[in-house]
């Protein structure tokens, strides 16, 4: 569970010499999986947005949206259905 909660890690130094000590802390933060999670999502809505890759945004762009595969029930792609690949060169 510890992965999903942030965690942050401390270690202190302490050096004693003639004419004095010195202590050094060095602390880590390590944020959560979740909000990491939600920082890339975040990240890549706005750059689909910019690309013009939601509708939303293909039509403030001026571009026709993209157009959906279809998929069978199986889950494959329509271009994954076991037939051969076609061959686009010509013959002679």
């Amino acid at each position: 569970m510890a992965a999903l909660t942030d965690l942050t890690k401390s270690e202190e130094q302490e050096e004693t010499f003639k004419g004095g000590t010195t202590r050094k802390t060095t602390t880590r933060h390590i944020g959560s999986v979740l909000d990491t999670l939600r920082k890339y999502e975040t990240l890549a809505s706005g750059q689909r947005s910019k690309l013009g890759l939601d509708p939303s945004s293909a039509a403030r762009l001026g571009r026709a949206p993209l157009p959906r595969r279809e998929r069978d029930p199986a889950g494959r792609p329509d271009d994954d259905r076991g037939e051969p690949p076609r061959d686009h060169r010509r013959r002679s």
